[in-house]
């Protein structure tokens, strides 16, 4: 699946691809290229293990997600917090379980939105 470089010392992560802002490459599906690009993206899925689609949600859905995930910091942390950058620190962020492991808390989220872009074509 992926081309990463092991010798028995050390191992070594491949160099993944990205845009001229630093991103990880991305594939957009929605132009009349759209065949080309889906060969383009699984053959980059194939050798780096996980591709990016860009574009996939509007800018609404968008805001509305993020907006739902801040109610879940916002209810884990016991406070508002999303507007207030100066409260944004290390024993606040402790109780979402993002410090420690990235993500929000130990399980889903099934908010409306989260649940309408899981099934969202």
């Amino acid at each position: 699946m992926s081309s990463v470089n092991q010798s028995a010392d050390q191992f070594q992560p491949p160099v993944v691809p990205r845009d001229a802002e630093g991103y990880v490459k991305s594939f957009n599906l929605s132009g009349s290229d759209g065949p080309e690009v889906a060969a383009e993206a699984r053959a980059f899925f194939e050798k780096y293990g996980f591709v990016v689609f860009s574009n996939v949600f509007t800018p609404e859905q968008c805001e509305t997600t993020i907006a739902d995930i801040w109610d879940v910091i916002e209810s884990a942390v016991g406070q508002p917090i999303r507007h207030n950058e100066k409260l944004w620190d290390h024993p606040l962020w402790y109780r979402t379980g993002i410090t420690n492991e990235g993500i929000i808390g130990h399980a889903s989220l099934w908010t409306r939105q989260i649940l309408l872009n899981r099934q969202s074509a």
